[in-house]
């Protein structure tokens, strides 16, 4: 009588992360971010999908850490903030670190959709920076990770952007930081990494960077 052997269960992989390419998101190229922006124009939730969008590409930081936003960790006296800390109760794995948001664009973004739901920004520091269409059982609005996990596919599936996920930004700032010659320990500072070579498997290089790389050999 053969023995029957228990079916191996499959390991189960990260959320918001494609399935194939060893669970890599898409990072995306100059023309598909074009594309992501014209397809946020005019879609339900304009301004906070563009301020989702623009501040997850500016900081790369996670979806759970885009949930957990406050209004006051963004907003002081009518004004974004150039720099925020992300506590121990936001961040993956209990490792704080301060957020620096200087893009302008995503600045911006984020003005116009606080502006959009409030003209007087007269916030609560502790209101949820993104919120929602329904109220959860915390009786909030705030939007949760799993809902970002989808909003994000929907918007790069609108864009015809195949494999991409809501990594693929975290994934886009870190090699564009490698790529304009970032020091790898402050990539893995601003990644939230504990390990360099966690932050190592994020970045993408290119044919093009490793010739430009050996450039600076001289004989």
């Amino acid at each position: 009588m053969k023995r029957r052997t228990a079916a191996r269960s499959k390991p189960s992989r990260r959320r918001g992360r494609p399935a194939g390419g060893g669970g890599q998101a898409k990072i995306l190229t100059a023309a598909e971010l074009t594309r992501v922006d014209k397809c946020l124009k005019g879609m339900r939730n304009e301004h906070r999908n563009r301020a989702l969008f623009y501040l997850q590409l500016a900081t790369g930081v996670r979806v759970g850490e885009l949930a957990a936003l406050n209004v006051g960790d963004v907003l002081h006296r009518q004004t974004i903030r150039r720099e925020f800390n992300l506590g121990t109760a936001d961040a993956k794995y209990c490792k704080p670190r301060t957020i620096y948001l200087e893009h302008p664009k995503a600045r911006e973004a984020l003005l116009t959709y606080l502006r959009e739901r409030r003209e007087d920004l007269a916030f609560r520091a502790s209101e949820p920076l993104f919120v929602g269409q329904k109220e959860n059982a915390a009786g909030s609005y705030r939007i949760s990770a799993n809902s970002l996990v989808h909003l994000f596919a929907q918007l790069y599936a609108a864009a015809g952007i195949v494999g991409a996920s809501s990594h693929s930004g975290r994934r886009w700032f870190m090699t564009e930081l490698a790529r304009g010659g970032v020091h790898p320990r402050i990539i893995q500072q601003r990644a939230g990494h504990t390990s360099l070579a966690t932050t190592q498997r994020y970045i993408e290089v290119t044919p093009d960077q490793e010739r430009r790389a050996l450039r600076v050999i001289k004989f």
